[in-house]
């Protein structure tokens, strides 16, 4: 049975692999809704609206949401993959305005009035994964406070509980660039899966592991391999020649949650310390912690079978790129819904 889900990004790097791969696995995407970190929140939700109508998936509505964080200056965050996006988006143009096919196609609901109204339609169904900032989703409970009922679960690819961070030495990326925010979807929400860095960094792949699955879609291979040699290449100032599957590995994690081993905590984020902002504050809860009435329980994911992801997310990605070859919409070009 197809897992529904609502696939919130700030389609920057390995969230672009992160929504090839769902094309590939058992879930029924009902929404992209994009954040907008670097360029506006509209230029990301036209980049999947093209990546979904060159999926297949054209059908599914992308919309835009915030363009910074709720309190904060924005944060560049990591430009490492922006020239295969580029590339990708640069595709079949004829010059360098906006193109129109795409834009036109973006859903006209702000990115939280989406979620709202796709929970408020199928409540206890939908799972939202968040792979970029929580700002379109804390935005989304504060202008209405049941979606935090509606939603069956939230799964957040961010945080970090006990190993170091990378943002800062305690800090993972997506809740340091807006910890206000974060600190809302954790307070809010009774069913949330923490997908970090104590996972995240275990699951790694080499600049070979998706070439042999790509022969037959030659613009998707060099988006795809394009941000896997560019994280690499990234990753390598840090001595480490692989990329980690961060996204990847929370969507993986949605269809099959018996890759991860996760600890039932209480999770706070820090929002004023001069050198810990943003900062998961992960407490272990005892069995009788957990059965208070009332207790937020957040399940902080801490071991993960990377093999299996690993070939899982291959596997995805095989899947998603053969059906793309055979669709119509394989050829460039996008109509308005």
């Amino acid at each position: 049975m197809s897992i529904p889900l609502i696939f919130d990004s700030d389609m920057i790097g390995d969230d672009i692999l992160a929504l090839i791969a769902a094309a590939g696995l058992p879930v029924e995407l009902r929404a992209v809704t994009a954040y907008g970190r670097r360029v506006s929140a509209t230029e990301r939700a036209c980049l999947a609206v093209k990546l979904l109508h060159r999926l297949g998936l054209a059908h599914v509505p992308a919309a835009a949401g915030a363009s910074r964080p709720l309190l904060r200056a924005p944060r560049i965050g990591c430009t490492a993959c922006d020239e295969p996006i580029f590339q990708f988006l640069s595709r079949g143009r004829t010059d360098d305005g906006p193109d129109d096919r795409y834009s036109a196609s973006v859903d006209s609901r702000p990115a939280a009035q989406l979620i709202i109204d796709l929970a408020r339609d199928a409540p206890h169904e939908i799972t939202v994964l968040c792979t970029g900032p929580l700002t379109n989703l804390a935005t989304a409970v504060v202008l209405e406070p049941r979606l935090a009922e509606w939603i069956k679960e939230v799964v957040i690819m961010g945080g970090v509980a006990w190993v170091p961070g990378r943002s800062t030495p305690v800090s993972e990326s997506n809740i340091y660039n807006d910890p206000e925010a974060a600190a809302i979807v954790f307070d809010r929400f009774p069913r949330i899966t923490m997908v970090g860095l104590d996972v995240t960094m275990q699951t790694l792949i080499g600049p070979s592991a998706l070439h042999e699955l790509l022969d037959h879609t030659p613009d998707l291979q060099a988006l795809a391999t394009g941000i896997v040699s560019s994280c690499i290449t990234k990753q390598a100032e840090q001595n480490l020649h692989r990329m980690p599957l961060h996204d990847p590995l929370a969507l993986i994690a949605v269809c099959e949650p018996s890759l991860l081993r996760t600890i039932p905590c209480q999770v706070q984020v820090e929002t004023g310390g001069q050198y810990t902002l943003g900062q998961t504050v992960c407490r272990p809860l005892t069995a009788s912690e957990q059965n208070e009435h009332g207790r937020k329980v957040v399940l902080v994911a801490t071991e993960v079978d990377s093999e299996r992801a690993i070939a899982m997310f291959q596997e995805s990605i095989r899947k998603a790129l053969e059906a793309s070859a055979s669709t119509p919409n394989h050829v460039e070009g996008a109509g308005k819904r």
